[in-house]
């Protein structure tokens, strides 16, 4: 028997640090029905195997607790990359097992989780690289990750001034953000600096898939979306705000200053094997990655534990 769990809760960072790897007995003692409920859940179903999509999350650490102490095997798996660094949601693991994508994920997760609870198996996620159309791509997709509206207008003062002199650049915002009240920060932003181009600011209305199908360049802040850029055959820069070497696949073509931004757009628009050699190298870097995996798949870890 399958049984399948729905979840739409996801919670940040404090929440994480400020509540159960700190003071478990905080959330046990906050949310004493759900974990009744799971107790009489599992009695009822009689698992073999807990599979929990990411078990830093709310609903999938309790799934993956009660099942603990009811022994019953436990299991989650990556869902984006594992970053380099040793603080990340990835850093504490409460399920017996962490199915992960690839040889780079492993090493990364290594640092604070055991080497035996670590499975390689690949993914099915991202099944192969989009082919570009034949027509030719003239727009440019920036995508920022969340920051606090006064970080975000300067770094997209600072981007969008650079890169006044081309047209068709796209500003696609983070689901989570207010498309709208991003739109006056950037017409602010124009009416200050005279900029001119014609800059659009798309949220929900337009995939990202779409967006990338018709971009030449994506211009990465710090968001997700650079691992569909490099999925779609999108020419990638990873904005450099700080100076700290790129942990996107350690991607160091990527990885450019805002100061050299109109310099590394122009030259990839004019010389078309620059370009391509920047596209080949992504693409052998993501399958590095995340194709790199010869060993077990999902299923088959989970029937040789069953």
């Amino acid at each position: 028997m399958y049984f399948f769990k729905n979840s739409i809760y996801n919670f940040n960072l404090g929440d994480l640090l400020s509540g159960y790897t700190i003071n478990e007995s905080f959330i046990f003692k906050e949310y004493r029905e759900y974990i009744d409920f799971l107790n009489v859940l599992y009695l009822r179903v009689t698992p073999k195997i807990v599979i929990t999509t990411q078990d830093f999350l709310l609903p999938d650490f309790y799934f993956a607790k009660v099942a603990n102490f009811q022994n019953i095997q436990t299991i989650t798996h990556q869902h984006g990359e594992i970053p380099n660094s040793e603080k990340s949601l990835y850093s504490v693991l409460f399920s017996d097992y962490f199915m992960c994508w690839g040889e780079v994920s492993k090493e990364r997760l290594k640092r604070s989780i055991n080497e035996d609870r670590i499975k390689i198996v690949g993914t099915t996620k991202f099944g192969k690289i989009r082919a570009k159309n034949s027509f030719i791509k003239e727009n440019i997709l920036i995508t920022p990750t969340v920051f606090p509206l006064h970080q975000l207008k300067f770094i997209l003062s600072n981007t969008l001034i650079e890169i006044k002199d081309f047209n068709n650049i796209i500003i696609k915002t983070h689901p989570s953000q207010n498309t709208k009240e991003i739109k006056d920060v950037i017409d602010e932003i124009c009416k200050l600096n005279e900029i001119t181009t014609n800059i659009k600011v798309i949220g929900s209305e337009e995939g990202l898939i779409d967006l990338l199908d018709n971009a030449f360049i994506l211009i990465n802040i710090k968001s997700g979306a650079y691992l569909e850029g490099v999925l779609s055959g999108t020419s990638l820069i990873d904005l450099d705000l700080d100076e700290v070497n790129s942990s996107l696949f350690q991607n160091a073509d990527a990885f450019i200053k805002v100061s050299d931004l109109k310099n590394e757009i122009a030259k990839r628009k004019s010389d078309s094997k620059y370009n391509e050699s920047i596209i080949r190298n992504q693409n052998l870097l993501l399958k590095k990655n995340i194709f790199s995996s010869t060993l077990e798949t999902e299923i088959e870890f989970v029937k040789g534990l069953l």
